[in-house]
């Protein structure tokens, strides 16, 4: 049976590692692969030692991301390779009146603010920076 990440990337789901700084060293190096283009996995643990790319087994609109909290104290330093290989969107501390505001409001409101502004700013050379902006904002509040 495929775990839930292996499942995703057959079916081209998009996937949001939450802290994956939390994560142990190896789990983080085992997907850095995932990072690279073409993305690849190594199913080791497959009775027939698969091989996932994509285009064969990872379908093109798999996506992945992943969020940081880099104020978590036992937190795994994240390598270079790693980092060289995504892309990095900084988003600032937002106060609780913000949020609350942000949460209450619908979603036209929320590509007025601040916050969506930069975060489009930031991904101005990412496809359909401006959907992924509203799902990044809304899950920055929630969190």
């Amino acid at each position: 049976v495929d775990s839930a990440l292996v499942q995703a990337l057959r079916r081209g789901d998009w996937v949001m590692l939450d802290s994956l700084s939390a994560a142990r060293s190896d789990v983080i190096e085992r997907i850095l692969s995932l990072a690279e283009s073409p993305q690849k996995l190594h199913l080791f643990e497959s009775p027939q030692n698969e091989m996932l790319q994509t285009g064969k087994g990872i379908h093109p609109e798999f996506r992945l991301f992943a969020t940081i909290n880099p104020a978590r104290r036992k937190q795994t330093q994240l390598s270079a390779a790693f980092l060289n290989r995504v892309i990095s969107i900084w988003l600032p501390e937002i106060d609780h009146s913000a949020v609350t505001r942000l949460q209450q409001s619908p979603d036209s409101s929320l590509t007025d603010t601040e916050l969506y502004e930069l975060v489009v700013f930031q991904m101005h050379s990412v496809a359909a920076s401006r959907a992924l902006g509203k799902v990044l904002v809304k899950f920055h509040c929630a969190l």
